[in-house]
């Protein structure tokens, strides 16, 4: 049995977020890099169209590197259960998960609310030149105080309400996998066969069931079961390699352009009873990816260094501001450029390098005065609680 922490997937968890901030602006931006219409297309030759329906589309699919995160966190989670040694501990990380994810959160809402009052979200005027549906379906209104304090402490996290990032939609994904994991750790340590019946009968489960991100969390869980319990067999690094390529294969497959070339054989994106093969696709992907890159030294090596440990510790961070970042100060500063030299690409590009750097520099403030204070408030809060039974 092991006790070290993970580091690669922290770098991992930090790549994904980058990526998928990335993958909003574009959809912003560059709408046809997404659904493959050549209507909406900005890019010169078509380029987004054709990315749309490239293997090389994995780079910027969102609900991929979705998918991935929501794998590694069951990953994680599902590991420092393994790992407690104490009722104690456990108890500590069922009851911190709420306030851990909803603190920070709680900043970031207020922040965009004071935004709304005063109508500092230009996406409107964005919308007109890119066409993006996606640019203007968050901060129109104006909420009141009140329906500020409901969204943010509870229907966000009871029915996934964004409307103070399009991205926290996954909130309740996030605290909901999260419980999910902790039972199935649980239900699973130090167990054998038993283990096994349980992950094969919550698998079928959220596969019949459509809970597909729920799925994503059980195999991030097993796969928790199988790092913890288990060393790799020497040959595990031949695998590696082909666990990689086939999820970043199956991570490219489109979540709304039609299927097309490489692609095409594994079957239509339609919508029918069942929930879109795209997002079964993208979690398997998600799967083999992760498997891939722990088998493979190298590239948990290179996941430890120093640059994506720093992307993953500012990850959370990532996640909570760049929807924010890239409806005011992304469509501020193309709007500003656009007017002044009328080229697209270039305004859209200078948009995005400038955007990156400061959400970059954001996240990193953010982490260091807001993130890290708050944790310790809550760990000294479950200090005084554990001492005052």
């Amino acid at each position: 049995m092991k006790n070290e922490r993970l580091t690669w997937i922290d770098g991992l968890r930090g790549l994904a977020c980058i990526l998928i901030f990335t993958h909003h602006f574009l959809v912003s931006f560059f709408p046809s890099s997404y659904n493959g219409d050549p209507n909406t297309s900005r890019m010169i030759y078509g380029l987004d169209v054709k990315w749309a329906n490239s293997p090389l589309s994995f780079i910027i699919c969102g609900n991929f590197w979705v998918s991935v995160f929501c794998l590694v966190s069951g990953l994680v989670l599902g590991y420092q259960i393994y790992r407690a040694k104490t009722t104690n501990e456990v108890s500590s990380m069922v009851l911190k998960r709420y306030p851990r994810l909803c603190f920070p959160l709680t900043v970031v809402s207020f922040a965009a609310w004071i935004m709304m009052q005063f109508s500092l979200f230009p996406t409107a005027e964005v919308q007109k030149l890119s066409t993006s549906s996606w640019i203007v379906s968050a901060y129109g209104d104006k909420p009141s105080f009140l329906q500020f304090l409901n969204t943010t402490f509870v229907a966000t996290w009871l029915n996934g309400d964004h409307t103070y990032s399009p991205a926290f939609w996954l909130m309740n994904i996030f605290l909901s996998g999260s419980f999910l994991a902790y039972l199935l750790a649980l239900m699973t340590k130090n167990r054998k066969l038993l283990s096994i019946l349980v992950f094969i009968c919550f698998i079928a489960f959220f596969l019949y069931t459509d809970a597909l991100f729920n799925f994503a969390f059980t195999l991030g869980v097993a796969l928790a079961y199988r790092i913890f319990y288990f060393e790799p067999k020497k040959y595990a690094k031949y695998f590696g390699v082909l666990f990689v390529l086939v999820g970043l294969y199956l991570g490219g497959y489109p979540s709304e352009a039609y299927p097309q070339g490489f692609y095409l054989w594994l079957g239509v994106n339609v919508n029918q009873r069942y929930a879109p093969v795209w997002q079964f696709f993208h979690i398997v992907g998600a799967l083999f990816l992760v498997w891939g890159i722990y088998c493979l030294k190298p590239l948990c090596t290179l996941f430890s260094t120093k640059l994506f440990r720093f992307l993953g510790k500012i990850s959370y961070a990532v996640f909570l501001i760049h929807c924010p970042v890239i409806f005011s100060w992304s469509c501020f500063l193309f709007l500003k450029l656009y007017r002044a030299c009328g080229r697209y690409m270039i305004s859209a590009a200078a948009s995005f390098l400038t955007s990156t750097i400061l959400l970059i520099l954001l996240s990193t403030l953010f982490q260091k005065y807001v993130e890290a204070p708050l944790g310790n408030l809550i760990k000294k809060l479950d200090h005084w609680l554990f001492l005052s039974e």
